[in-house]
């Protein structure tokens, strides 16, 4: 709780970032429940496969390329090799590296299949005009409660008289912890600082007092301290 103190550009900074956090979040809970209501959609379902089609057909790529090298060799090994027990073990060690690969093919493809893509859905997400108006309304229903309290704070009288209290009440309490203080401060005999306030407007200390006196000898810095 503080003193309205803020001028009319801090003000729109900062309902300015109130919206912009509001519209972030309302986005990010809304992407799932749209992925949730057009999981079943054709054009949705088409574009997720033709990603994960992609996908599998980049690692088939990648794996090809990095077993190329070692298939040449070998198939240059088979042709040159002179006995048949070289041939067999030449065309054992080919065979392992293309079941090998097979296998690495199936398991990626197995992983693809059951990843879910949230980031990929979300984009694809954007291509579906049905998907923006849910996410248009879920942002209304973020953003609404929102726009309704600035209406009502600056045309409803509760607003002002709930402020008004909380802000007596502030100041009662401070009035009473500062008189408890100095009661306690004044028990001791060789009590003597005097330490100045250094807010304009305790307790919410939102005005800093300006101190222009220029200290030009110890003399004049102990009498600020001590008074």
């Amino acid at each position: 709780m503080l003193p309205n103190n803020a001028t009319n550009t801090s003000n729109f900074f900062e309902s300015l970032l109130k919206l912009g956090f509001l519209i972030f979040l309302a986005i990010t809970i809304s992407k799932p429940i749209e992925i949730f209501i057009f999981k079943d959609n054709a054009a949705f379902q088409r574009a997720l496969e033709d990603f994960k089609d992609q996908k599998l057909e980049d690692f088939k790529i990648n794996l090809s390329e990095l077993s190329a090298e070692r298939l040449n060799v070998l198939d240059d090994l088979y042709n040159r090799s002179n006995t048949n027990i070289e041939r067999e073990q030449y065309k054992k060690a080919f065979e392992n590296i293309i079941e090998n690969n097979s296998q690495r093919v199936d398991q990626i493809a197995l992983s693809i299949e059951n990843s879910f893509f949230f980031i990929e859905k979300t984009k694809i997400l954007f291509n579906i005009q049905e998907s923006k108006y849910v996410t248009f309304f879920i942002s209304f229903l973020f953003i609404l409660p929102w726009f309704l309290k600035i209406i009502l704070r600056n045309n409803n009288p509760y607003y002002e008289l709930k402020r008004a209290i909380e802000m007596r009440i502030i100041k009662e309490d401070y009035a009473a912890f500062t008189g408890h203080k100095n009661s306690l401060l004044h028990r001791f005999k060789d009590y003597r600082f005097n330490i100045p306030p250094k807010y304009l407007d305790p307790p919410f200390n939102t005005k800093l007092i300006r101190d222009n006196t220029i200290m030009n000898s110890s003399k004049k810095l102990i009498e600020k301290i001590y008074g």
